[in-house]
């Protein structure tokens, strides 16, 4: 994970709690890792990606698109679209900042038994 949204020691918190609560769910190893990747997947590579592009966005040569990424930022302060620079951006910020993953674990994991027949661990 790229520093630029500063959100590799949060991500990293964020697997260890989702294992935790997956392997508290169920004792099937398959099952636990199932449902780990199936809530931590899409999350990891949006915030990811979000990384990358803000390193891109942060560090432009001086110019013409880094003067149409100053005005950006300069707008959004205003409350005028989205900020540029997603660390400054609320709804990057939500996403990120806005998530219990140990609940999310368990409702994912709930759905799962539902629909597949497995048994919670006792």
């Amino acid at each position: 994970m790229l520093p630029y949204v500063a959100q590799g020691a949060a991500n990293a918190l964020e697997d260890a709690g989702t294992l935790a609560m997956a392997f508290t769910c169920t004792d099937r190893i398959d099952v636990a890792l199932a449902l780990y990747q199936f809530i931590r997947k899409t999350r990891s590579e949006w915030i990811q990606a979000s990384a990358t592009s803000n390193g891109h966005t942060l560090h432009l040569p001086d110019g013409e698109e880094q003067r149409r990424r100053d005005d950006s930022i300069r707008a959004a302060s205003r409350g005028d679209g989205a900020n540029p620079d997603q660390w400054n951006d609320k709804k990057t910020r939500d996403f990120m900042w806005r998530i219990d993953v140990m609940a999310e674990t368990i409702k994912e994991f709930e759905a799962l038994a539902r629909e597949e027949g497995i048994n919670r661990r006792k």
